[in-house]
């Protein structure tokens, strides 16, 4: 349980990452897109909604089945490291 509690930070982290390399620029995926086409305060919104709802949803299924705990933590760490990766990949081609 305490490896997933850790594993949370690096999401919140690489989402709150993603969000500041992103604002601004051109959005391509219609749900984030504002109406001028960009990355804005729509977009934080519901990212970081989102973000809340899956932790929301992994902590009923931690509470739930205790065991599923070390598999979302390697799930939350690999999402994580993709999650950079989209926000350094951003940050080059601003």
């Amino acid at each position: 349980m305490r490896a997933w509690k850790i594993s949370l930070v690096p999401v919140v982290a690489s989402q709150s990452l993603d969000i500041a390399s992103s604002y601004g620029m051109r959005e391509l995926n219609p749900m984030l897109a504002g109406s001028d086409g960009r990355f804005g305060a729509k977009a934080t919104t519901v990212k970081l909604g989102a973000t809340a709802a899956i932790i929301s949803v992994e902590y009923l299924i931690v509470k739930k089945w205790p065991g599923s705990a070390r598999v979302l933590s390697k799930v939350n760490w690999g999402t994580s490291a993709l999650t950079t990766g989209f926000a350094v990949h951003n940050f080059a081609i601003k």
